[in-house]
């Protein structure tokens, strides 16, 4: 794929790594980003390039745009789960095989995995690696902030419903206080018997993944937002569903959506 091919052409005569700060600064996602990443990469014919983010070790397809070049598409599907720390890695004989790391904040994030009948130029796609790297830094930061302005939003709405919940909810005496089961089934909406309805969208992710077994670490990395986000978000889900704590409300849960463990795992 062509990068002038989706975006404005760069003026003739412009350096190389002007250009590419121009197309990669375009991106509006990870995706997108990726996709010209690894069509910058193809400096001669026959080259083919792919990026793969890390997961856990190991190269992933997770977050890897389209690829237009079936050659490199074919690429990737080849090297799906290898450890990131082989060099040595070779999927058609003759073939020299160069993986440049893309590290942002001094973690590597993603590999730009080139092969070539010739062997290829390192200094351009170490450039090209750390362009990308500054490129996708300010795409994650985009992420992160719209997710950050989402989860303040939500914020504000769930402290108007708690001064509301302060002001309006009616007393009771101090035995009636641990009747969660019954005060939340008069918190549903009427005609609903689930409590997943009591739920935003962000509180069922991470209830999902509490069912699913999955720490507080692991379930902010897969949203990409921090821990702590997702201690706030278990709070007010234990504050919702009236249980004392995580296991609790996770057997609410699934006891009022028996579908929901499949979904979880």
């Amino acid at each position: 794929m062509d990068p002038d091919d989706v975006d404005p052409p760069v003026a003739d005569g412009t350096p190389e790594i002007t250009r590419w700060c121009a197309i990669l600064g375009r991106a509006q996602d990870v995706d997108g980003l990726f996709a010209r990443v690894a069509a910058l990469a193809l400096d001669r014919p026959g080259d083919r390039a792919v990026v793969l983010t890390v997961r856990h070790g190991r190269l992933s397809a997770q977050d890897t745009g389209a690829l237009a070049d079936p050659a490199s598409d074919r690429l990737r599907r080849s090297f799906l789960a290898q450890p990131v720390e082989r060099r040595d890695l070779a999927p058609e004989a003759g073939e020299t095989v160069t993986l440049q790391p893309i590290e942002v904040g001094g973690a590597e994030l993603a590999v730009l995995l080139v092969t070539s009948t010739i062997a290829p130029d390192d200094a351009r796609l170490a450039d090209l690696a750390a362009v990308a790297a500054l490129a996708l830094e300010r795409v994650l930061q985009q992420e992160r902030t719209a997710l950050v302005s989402a989860e303040l939003q939500q914020l504000v709405a769930s402290t108007g419903a708690l001064l509301e919940e302060l002001h309006g909810a009616p007393l009771v005496l101090p035995s009636q206080r641990h009747a969660a089961p019954l005060s939340l089934l008069h918190a549903l909406p009427a005609g609903s018997t689930s409590v997943a309805d009591l739920l935003s969208d962000r509180e069922l992710e991470v209830i999902r993944g509490l069912a699913a077994g999955r720490s507080n670490r692991d379930i902010a990395q897969t949203m990409y937002v921090s821990p702590e986000t997702v201690k706030a978000h278990v709070a007010r889900i234990l504050r919702k569903l009236g249980a004392q704590n995580r296991a609790e409300a996770v057997a609410r849960f699934l006891q009022s959506d028996p579908g929901a463990g499949g979904a979880a795992r």
